[in-house]
């Protein structure tokens, strides 16, 4: 009995050793991994540009940064190196669309003598075209899905959901009924039924 007690005695002071330690670190404040100014990660050329300007410390142009506000384009903005590359590319040539607006615009037959083709494969080339243009013209409307259930909805999966045994209940209960057989549900064979007879 007294070893018993000692037992007690040995976890009862781990148990309150345990709670002194761990009562400090229970109410220590939780501190955030990130603030909101780490989020905001500068620009290296704009921070290098304030510091010149002002001179200074580079933690005073960082900070200078980030109270000027957040940076990056506004939403809807086009990317700055794709029109330049736009616009350069349209040195040389027409713009891409207006080409293949033109070429679509072309008569079948003058298409397919100029591309020395069949007149099929011309108007599919230019069919090919148009669907590529299409968006830029109409966009596209989402597709409707008809949600509505009417009556019960059970889903039964054999192995799954249900035993093999129960499907084939539920198969039984829910088949429809031939028209004109005459057989009542409880006798019929729903899955083997002539095709002629459903008809």
């Amino acid at each position: 009995m007294s070893e018993a007690r000692g037992t007690a005695a040995v976890v009862a002071g781990a148990v309150e050793d345990a709670r002194r330690a761990v009562a400090p670190v229970a109410q220590a404040e939780q501190l955030d991994l990130l603030t909101s100014e780490d989020c905001l990660e500068p620009d290296a050329a704009e921070v290098l540009a304030i510091q010149r300007a002002r001179g200074g410390s580079m933690a005073e142009a960082v900070a200078e940064w980030r109270a000027q506000g957040a940076r990056g384009r506004k939403p809807g903005a086009v990317n700055r190196s794709t029109a330049d590359l736009a616009r350069y590319l349209g040195q040389f040539g027409p713009d891409p669309a207006v080409k293949l607006m033109r070429m679509i615009a072309r008569p079948v037959e003058l298409l397919a003598a100029e591309l020395g083709c069949t007149m099929a494969q011309a108007w599919d080339r230019q069919a090919r075209v148009a669907l590529d243009l299409m968006p830029y013209f109409h966009g596209k409307k989402p597709v409707a899905i008809d949600m509505t259930v009417k009556g019960d909805l059970h889903l039964a999966i054999a192995g799954l959901t249900h035993s093999a045994e129960q499907v084939e209940q539920l198969r039984a209960e829910f088949a429809e009924v031939p028209e004109g057989d005459g057989e009542e549900a409880d006798n019929a064979d729903f899955f083997d039924v002539d095709p002629e007879v459903s008809e």
